[in-house]
């Protein structure tokens, strides 16, 4: 059976519980056993199902990416979103990052660190992820450009790599055991950032010194 057949015959709760357990412990601290006991697989099934741990966590973060990541994206899915749209994608994080089950961060960002560097399947799935998001961010900004929200200036690729790179950080520091404090004020500096590209397009910031 592949790996997508397999998964597609577990129930939502076992992939849910096996979801979890890599998200709370991480890929490399979660033990086939740990596995085992979470989700009432057994050992054999899950080799014999998945091939190897690998295999299922690739899968399971694949589902992720669909489901939740795709889902938190979704402000930004609209062919005509603008900056608006950019805004209201953080304003959803940020509601995220002060919810308790936020302090669990991004399964995506925390793969992206952890065990992309080592395992090429989990580093295709957070490439994609990633390239997803910036570009859908630039699409954003462009049109917000097109529509004189931003000022021609705006290098809208780059900025978007810069934005990509701020939910890197906004979700890290969600799962640290930094102050609350600490990720609001780093969303405020986003936000300040955003508010800082509007005004590049008022009049004031347009005229001669």
């Amino acid at each position: 059976m592949g790996v997508g057949k397999a998964v597609g015959a577990l129930s939502e709760e076992t992939l849910e519980r096996a979801t979890r357990l890599f998200w709370e412990k991480g890929y490399e601290a979660t033990t086939v056993a740990d596995l085992a006991d979470r989700t009432g697989l057994h050992r054999a099934a899950i080799y014999g199902e998945f091939g190897s741990k690998r295999r299922l966590f690739t899968a399971l973060l694949q589902r992720y990416r669909e489901r939740v990541a795709g889902a938190f994206m979704a402000p930004l899915a609209p062919a005509d979103a603008s900056l608006a749209e950019v805004e209201r994608f953080f304003r959803g994080l940020g509601e995220l990052a002060g919810r308790p089950e936020g302090r669990r961060g991004c399964l995506l960002v925390l793969s992206a660190a952890e065990t992309a560097p080592r395992e090429a399947s989990v580093a295709r799935v957070v490439e994609a992820y990633l390239d997803d998001l910036r570009g859908r961010l630039a699409r954003a900004l462009e049109n917000a450009r097109r529509r004189d929200e931003l000022s021609p200036r705006v290098d809208c690729a780059a900025t978007a790599d810069y934005l990509a790179g701020a939910v890197l950080g906004l979700m890290t520091l969600a799962r640290s055991p930094a102050p609350r404090s600490v990720v609001r004020n780093y969303l405020g500096g986003i936000r300040t950032f955003l508010a800082g590209l509007e005004r590049a397009s008022s009049p004031e910031a347009n005229s001669p010194a």
